[in-house]
């Protein structure tokens, strides 16, 4: 009897070592994946393991480990050390996925006024997408917090890239003016201006013969700019020359920058074309003449006459 109490006194004895030794942990071994499981039998119940941090005091506890599985089915993946794989929607900071036309997975990020999105690399790169009910009005945003443009893809390769200065460029990934394009532009309802002086149903005008320069009669134009522009000129006198000769020049704001001549003949033709970029703010384009024959421009009583000034003003 007493050799039988000291082995079972022995036997105790190795149960609280082990005990003692695993305090604090639970051990499932088994020579497969073990299981918890939430209900006896029955249907599915639906029901959820909690860790709490004592029977007292109910707050949730935390849970640790080396890849995570959320699924319907333990058979969907064997996720690695690290990894986490959710089958279906992720919600962070929402009880209810918003997905209102039902997309197959959903990533959905709710702040109370304001949520953001990281995509970071170890070398400083911050890339974010931003949901913002007051950043200079409530709006969306997407780009760098740090210092590095931001590039658009298609089939891995680059195509349309925003510099830190807020320079964009398309075909090329170092962008050297607001709009930098590298390629054929294809465009409608770009913005125009044209406007017209003169054509061929203006009435008498007459020239002088002093061989001085002068206004040309109605050829004149006088516009403004809200922001800088591209602006075009073109202009066309056609009339009698009777053998002298006809100069004629593009006068911009008081600059010339274009001149013609039509010598010596009896009928002239003169007509000049300039382009360039002009400053906000107004502007004055007109035509300037000289001869030392003089005569009549009746471009609505003779079929050879003319005279037109036209500027077009792209994108003011």
């Amino acid at each position: 009897m007493t050799q039988k109490i000291q082995q079972l006194t022995a036997q105790l004895q190795k149960v609280q070592d082990e005990l003692n030794q695993t305090k604090g942990e639970l051990i499932l071994e088994a020579n497969g994946n073990p299981d918890i499981f939430t209900a006896a039998k029955g249907p599915e119940q639906n029901r959820f393991l909690q860790l709490v941090n004592s029977p007292e005091r109910r707050s949730a506890s935390g849970l640790k480990a080396g890849g995570i599985l959320v699924s319907d089915s333990y058979a969907y993946a064997n996720p690695g050390k690290n990894d986490l794989i959710v089958k279906g929607n992720v919600g962070i900071g929402t009880t209810s996925i918003h997905n209102p036309q039902n997309w197959n997975k959903v990533l959905d990020i709710l702040g109370s006024a304001h949520a953001r999105l990281n995509v970071r690399s170890t070398g400083g790169v911050v890339t974010s997408v931003f949901s913002h009910d007051n950043w200079n009005g409530s709006r969306g945003v997407m780009g760098t917090e740090s210092n590095h443009p931001l590039t658009f893809a298609t089939n891995n390769t680059h195509h349309m890239t925003i510099d830190t200065t807020g320079n964009v460029g398309i075909g090329t990934p170092s962008p050297g003016a607001m709009l930098d394009v590298a390629g054929i532009i294809k465009a409608k309802g770009y913005k125009t201006r044209i406007y017209n002086a003169g054509g061929i149903d203006s009435g008498q005008a007459s020239l002088s013969d002093s061989n001085n320069w002068a206004d040309f009669p109605d050829l004149s134009i006088t516009f403004s700019l809200s922001e800088p522009a591209a602006v075009i000129a073109f202009y066309q006198i056609t009339m009698f020359g009777n053998g002298s000769h006809l100069v004629s020049r593009i006068v911009v704001d008081g600059r010339v920058v274009s001149r013609t001549i039509t010598g010596e003949t009896w009928f002239w033709g003169n007509s000049g074309f300039w382009i360039d970029e002009l400053s906000a703010g107004s502007h004055n384009i007109k035509i300037q003449y000289r001869t030392p024959e003089g005569g009549t421009n009746s471009p609505n009583s003779n079929d050879n006459h003319n005279r037109i000034l036209r500027v077009m003003v792209l994108g003011s």
